[in-house]
């Protein structure tokens, strides 16, 4: 944790990025952990599967995303305060795949790939 905090804290000041209180920092480095734990994962996926949202394109990505939604509704709109609980893991790591679809969704639209590769 001490040496992700020191990634994002150089980071900070590479990118010459100043606050004005100490709260936006925090908030700002917690917000940047997420953001370094969604690269390893995205890295780590792709290590699996290559670049396999080449594929599918936006609409392929668009598609989990939905997945994505349908799952947190389940798991944080539709239950109550015990059942949240019980899943915060689940919840987390859903809200998680959802942002990194959103970048892949980014990505697919950034290059013109709207409907996969295969499928232009």
């Amino acid at each position: 944790m001490e040496k992700t905090r020191a990634v994002i804290e150089n980071l900070l000041l590479d990118l010459d990025i100043t606050f004005d209180t100490e709260e936006q920092r925090d908030s700002t480095v917690a917000f940047s952990g997420f953001m370094l734990h969604m690269l390893k994962v995205f890295v780590r996926k792709n290590k699996q599967y290559g670049n396999s949202f080449e594929e599918v394109g936006a609409k392929g990505a668009y598609i989990e995303i939905q997945a994505k939604h349908a799952r947190l509704r389940e798991l944080l709109w539709k239950a109550d305060a015990e059942s949240i609980a019980q899943h915060l893991g689940d919840i987390q790591q859903n809200s998680l795949d959802l942002s990194i679809y959103g970048v892949i969704l980014c990505m697919c639209m950034a290059a013109g790939n709207v409907y996969g590769v295969d499928n232009e």
